[in-house]
């Protein structure tokens, strides 16, 4: 428990830009990503808006790693990625990604001692719509492979084939807080695990048009006010908030035990002080100021900080009419 813990990697891909200089800068300029919908352009649902990753050039990004990772990595994710769904070929570039960010691929680590942990369920909804269409036209025309595809756990296989980690490789999901979570194991593995590093990969959701509509009869996302300026639509704490706006969008980060870290020259972003969830006994999304502060305050504690150091909160900051209300009074 002792244990401290670094980030020393870092990768991300959105349509604000596929590396930390171009996507910092995009938000610093205040630019928004979110267009009509290029992927799902004739389908019959009522949110025509998000920010779409669909034309996203996959084989620029693969090449990019040419001569830059060893020989042996760059086959395995150039065959890897021939076969692979469009969403897990996105989780295997930017995993080897933030892998060579962290100065890793020179392979400083028993490869057993590397745990991969892949953030979120219900990945490859579009894939699994696609598949399952086709079913109904001609059964024997699916993908081949789609029993394999289909489960998340495909891409933390994957990941792990590509860069060759022997440790412990699994998915971990809980809707909006699967990034969170899949940190928190990450922290877990480590230091009560005697793992020296793991990633935490958080690939694209694949929207499917299904979700999408589903999502808008709910009201959930925004699709009522701002379909013909879809740039106005995400607004946090706005009086016109209607709703998040859906994203493709992809992280990883690298964490290393930071003895080891410092141990082997590694550049050092940040330390994970602590990490925790908890539940509002509600299978509803409807948010729990008692639920989310007491957390707050219990991470706070555990991470021996008093409220007066922290700088910045990272919201949840939806944009819907509840969940925004709920966070604001948690946070106060």
């Amino acid at each position: 428990m002792n244990k401290r813990i670094a980030i020393t990697g870092m990768a991300i891909n959105t349509p604000l830009g596929d590396n930390l200089t171009t996507f910092l800068a995009n938000l610093l300029a205040g630019k928004s990503a979110i267009t009509h919908w290029k992927l799902l352009t004739n389908e019959p649902i009522y949110s025509k808006i998000g920010g779409d990753l669909s034309d996203y050039d996959i084989s620029a990004k693969l090449d990019s790693f040419r001569g830059i990772v060893a020989d042996a990595v760059f086959d395995r994710l150039k065959n890897l990625s021939k076969r692979a769904p469009w969403v897990t070929q996105l989780a295997m570039l930017l995993a080897t990604d933030a892998y060579v960010d962290a100065q890793l691929h020179a392979g400083q680590y028993n490869p057993h001692e590397i745990a991969t942990i892949v953030a979120g369920h219900n990945i490859n909804q579009n894939y699994v719509h696609n598949s399952r269409r086709q079913f109904t036209e001609e059964p024997d025309f699916i993908d081949g492979l789609f029993a394999l595809y289909g489960l998340d756990t495909d891409h933390a296989g994957s990941v792990s084939e590509v860069l060759q980690l022997r440790g412990p490789a699994y998915t971990v999901g809980g809707a909006c807080a699967s990034g969170n979570i899949a940190l928190s194991h990450a922290l877990d593995q480590m230091r009560y695990r005697d793992l020296q590093a793991a990633l935490v990969v958080a690939p694209v959701l694949e929207f499917s048009p299904v979700d999408l509509h589903g999502m808008a009869l709910m009201g959930a996302i925004s699709y009522g006010s701002f379909n013909n300026t879809p740039a106005l639509a995400s607004r946090p704490y706005d009086t016109q908030r209607e709703g998040f706006v859906p994203c493709h969008g992809r992280a990883v980060l690298v964490l290393e035990v930071l003895e080891a870290a410092k141990a082997r020259g590694a550049r050092i972003y940040a330390e994970v002080l602590a990490a925790g969830e908890n539940a509002d006994g509600n299978h509803l999304p409807q948010p729990s100021q008692e639920g989310q502060a007491y957390l707050m305050k219990k991470l706070l504690q555990a991470a021996n900080l008093s409220h007066e150091q922290v700088d910045y909160i990272s919201a949840h900051a939806t944009s819907t009419p509840l969940g925004d209300l709920t966070e604001i009074r948690s946070i106060k």
